[in-house]
């Protein structure tokens, strides 16, 4: 089965010409709002916005950060897609949230971290933050199950219940 390209064209547009989309469902931090602005700063336009027409009106689709923080630039490029309302409804509900389903591999995570210049203090931080997060699940097809170490049974835990105190180990 052939895939569709609904991608109609490419325009340089104003980004104050775009209607921001009022079902948009993600809000932005003023960190994030930061880290947008130091990866402008340090690299510079490196994705077009994604719109789609109504009734003779561009809608944003995906990129409403990135139109705020571009808001002062005369064009910026937006891919115009040939969607309806509700496929465009569609990828606004998808799109961030398929991103944030993929896994992440530490390993190669930091080989990027270590081998980057950042100059951007707003940067630096996301950068320390995903270092240090928890709960994420590690892939590494390099580990063997004989390369960990054994430990016996006798590892000290104490556990605290949050609603009445007891401790137990």
């Amino acid at each position: 089965m052939a895939i569709k390209n609904r991608i109609k064209e490419l325009r340089q547009i104003n980004p104050n010409e775009i209607k921001a989309n009022p079902k948009n469902w993600r809000l932005h931090s003023p960190f994030q709002q930061e880290v947008m602005q130091g990866v402008l700063d340090e690299i510079g336009i490196a994705n077009a916005l994604i719109a789609y027409e109504k009734n003779g009106e561009l809608v944003l689709i995906d990129g409403h950060l990135r139109q705020d923080t571009l808001k002062s630039q005369d064009k910026v490029p937006v891919l115009i897609l040939d969607v309806t309302e509700e496929e465009a409804d569609k990828l606004l509900m998808t799109l961030d949230p398929l991103s944030e389903l993929a896994h992440k591999d530490d390993s190669k995570l930091l080989e990027l971290m270590d081998n980057a210049t950042v100059e951007n203090d707003s940067i630096k931080e996301l950068l320390s933050i995903i270092s240090r997060s928890e709960g994420t699940e590690i892939i590494d097809d390099n580990n063997d199950i004989d390369d960990f170490n054994e430990y016996d049974e006798h590892i000290e835990t104490k556990n605290i219940c949050p609603k009445c105190n007891f401790e137990w180990s």
